[in-house]
């Protein structure tokens, strides 16, 4: 990857538009999933996968190819992806990452020039920050065996001799178990218990001289089931659990009167009336408010969203002022790894997908409004990152939450808030 970033780097300055940032980032995944099915096992898979995604930028820190085109919405992305070989060979692998840094330069001039163009047409934006945020270069590295959580998630990518290594005889056998409570219930159509194991090993590097290595493991157990009531309508429940390692997950007592529990509600569902209309005052509690969070306050302070014209901007005059009582305080931090109950929290990382260490953010501070999460796409009087840049395989970088906490100086029992 450093000899392919360099050597391309360097002989595509000669262009008439060089570029004047690369960065390659190669994530590589081995994944062992187990389904099953009212008892039943469905399926038993391994998948190993390794992709390189290219942030390849032609112009200048202020105005480069990833400028939002006003007037026209662009579906896909500016991130250039491919396969490559999952051995260690050189030249194959060089050979890959040639052909798509070669075809994200094309792309990125021909982005540039219409984004340039775009500009001068158009008035004045709102938003004059600039395109990309200018940082220190990063260097860390993280081996598997460093790992607190090194155990049965154990495989070394560049290291054949070691293997994928899960106990998949006894997870097939646990989730027949589980699945099979829902055997007895004749009114289901789906009864679903699924396991899955994931090691993912990322490396990033880019022309400024960030170097980043480290792997990350997740396990994850869903709970599926679904019926329909007498008037034809679907009812799905499902439940999630993750952690870093299989010893984090609840036990097989626990799961089963989850299970026992969902079972429950969707008879109770199935059997209920039709709900109404209804206006008036209500309690979030538990996993409701969590997702109210996220979805109406956590989306609305990323960062690039005030870049974007077509988006809501609802903070963008915030700073400063008041938005929540003065009781409740709002922080998203990614260095947290459990929650105080020792629940594991998917949001932890140590750096994000541009290689920047990820901060704890204080976004609300008894009430009033401080600050926005931030990757490195600027926006005005932000010009920085603060570790939040995230991104799934083959799409852009762009601000998103890491484990959001909302603190309370002020709290009141359930029965309490009744009376209100």
């Amino acid at each position: 990857m450093k000899k392919e970033l360099n050597r391309s780097f360097t002989e595509l300055q000669n262009e008439n538009r060089p570029p004047y940032f690369i960065s390659y980032q190669v994530i590589e995944k081995q994944t062992h999933r187990i389904h099953t099915s009212f008892g039943k096992l469905v399926s038993n898979a391994n998948n190993h996968t390794r992709f390189l995604d290219i942030d390849l930028r032609v112009g200048d820190h202020k105005l480069d190819n990833t400028h939002i085109i006003r007037g026209h919405y662009d579906f896909g992305s500016n991130i250039s992806s491919t396969a490559l070989p999952l051995g260690n060979e050189e030249v194959a692998i060089r050979n890959a990452i040639w052909s798509v840094t070669d075809r994200a330069f094309r792309r990125a001039i021909e982005k540039y020039e219409k984004a340039v163009t775009n500009e001068t047409v158009k008035v004045a934006a709102e938003d004059t920050s600039a395109n990309f945020s200018k940082e220190d270069p990063t260097n860390y590295y993280e081996s598997f065996k460093e790992l607190k959580y090194y155990n049965e998630l154990s495989r070394i990518f560049l290291d054949p001799k070691l293997i994928f290594a899960i106990d998949t005889n006894k997870w097939i056998e646990k989730c027949k178990r589980l699945s099979n409570k829902f055997v007895e219930h004749q009114w289901l159509l789906n009864g679903e218990v699924s396991f899955t194991a994931e090691l993912t090993n990322k490396l990033f590097i880019n022309t400024e001289g960030t170097v980043v290595q480290f792997p990350e493991t997740a396990v994850r157990i869903r709970i599926y089931a679904r019926t329909k009531a007498e008037d034809g309508m679907i009812l799905p429940l499902h439940k999630n659990y993750f952690a870093f390692e299989s010893s984090e997950l609840p036990d097989e007592a626990t799961l089963a009167k989850d299970i026992d529990e969902m079972i429950e509600l969707l008879n109770q569902l199935r059997n209920a009336e039709m709900a109404t209309t209804f206006t008036g005052p209500a309690i979030l509690s538990g996993e409701a408010s969590g997702v109210f969070f996220h979805e109406i306050f956590g989306h609305r302070v990323e960062g690039f969203r005030e870049k974007d014209p077509e988006a809501s901007n609802t903070f963008k005059q915030s700073i400063g002022k008041k938005v929540l009582p003065e009781f409740l305080s709002v922080v998203f931090d990614p260095t947290v790894r459990n929650a105080a109950n020792g629940v594991p929290l998917s949001g932890f990382y140590m750096y994000d997908d541009e290689g920047i260490k990820g901060e704890k953010v204080v976004t609300i501070k008894d009430g009033i409004f401080q600050n926005f999460l931030m990757s490195r796409s600027p926006i005005e009087g932000f010009d920085n990152s603060n570790g939040h840049g995230r991104k799934s395989q083959g799409r852009s970088a762009v601000t998103r939450q890491s484990n959001l906490i909302v603190l309370a100086s002020e709290t009141n029992t359930k029965a309490e808030l009744r009376k209100c």
